[in-house]
């Protein structure tokens, strides 16, 4: 399982738990609030979604939510 907002990219096999937001997969590292959004602020928009104050808020939220 890989938990919201995690980045999987590292040569080794990830384990069967990503926990949200993780950066690289086999480590126990975790991207910062603003790291992620800064790359929902690239990604988005990819997608035709704005990246205004409420979506930016509300990532802010999950994100805060997933990492407590």
């Amino acid at each position: 399982m890989i938990g919201t907002g995690a980045n999987v990219f590292e040569d080794v096999r990830p384990p069967k738990y990503v926990p949200p937001f993780a950066w690289g997969g086999a480590s126990d590292q975790r991207m910062s609030r603003d790291g992620f959004l800064k790359i929902a602020e690239r990604v988005l928009p990819r997608r035709d979604v704005v990246m205004d104050d409420a979506t930016r808020a509300l990532l802010g939220r999950i994100y805060d939510w997933a990492t407590r």
